[in-house]
């Protein structure tokens, strides 16, 4: 692969040879496909677990490399998307994976802005980072509940990493605490909310 090689987990290890005992995984050349190389689907079902247990940092460590890589088309080979994998000549290929890309819509949905379903009301638990706000970058999320379209736009004033903030107002009204839930029956029509994020 290139000089410039993400940092991302490869699929297995290297096996002797070439052998269909296992499945096809083991037919293909070491380097392509599943045998050997950076599958992008494994890769974000990877970084969802990783969220699921806590390893925030890590999990967005894999996101956020993995976009850097296919973001640069001199580096990927390929048009700004989600291909299937990086072949071993650092080239993405299959370019748009539905698998991949459906995995990285409920990941950034789920863990990076914190929306989940609970009960049939809405949790809303944020891992952004610091790095996601500037001047220029405010973090917005369209949803439905209860049939309305709803906007959730994040606001973090000193920047802070999500192991430093609690949800500290919405709407301009002292919250303070790591997760709110905004119950669907309270929601009559479409509502933008204000989430501001400040020190715990």
């Amino acid at each position: 692969m290139n000089a410039e090689e993400p940092k991302l987990p490869r699929l297995n290890t290297r096996f002797d040879g070439n052998s269909i005992t296992m499945g096809r995984f083991l037919g293909f050349a070491y380097g392509h496909k599943e045998n050997g190389e950076i599958f992008s689907h494994m890769v974000v079902m990877y970084a969802y677990s990783l969220f699921e247990n806590g390893e925030i940092r890590e999990a967005r460590r894999l996101i956020d490399e993995l976009y850097r890589y296919y973001a640069s088309i001199d580096q990927a080979k390929v048009l700004p998307g989600i291909p299937e994998y990086i072949d071993y000549q650092g080239r993405g290929m299959y370019h748009y994976l539905t698998g991949s890309a459906s995995w990285l819509v409920l990941t950034m949905i789920e863990h990076v802005f914190g929306l989940k379903g609970s009960y049939g009301d809405l949790k809303v638990t944020p891992h952004l980072l610091g790095s996601d706000f500037s001047e220029s970058m405010t973090p917005t999320i369209h949803t439905v509940i209860n049939g309305h379209e709803c906007v959730i736009r994040f606001e973090n004033p000193e920047r802070l990493d999500y192991e430093q903030y609690v949800i500290a107002f919405v709407n301009g009204r002292p919250y303070g605490k790591k997760e709110w839930i905004i119950d669907q029956k309270s929601i009559q029509e479409p509502t933008t909310f204000v989430v501001t994020l400040g020190r715990k």
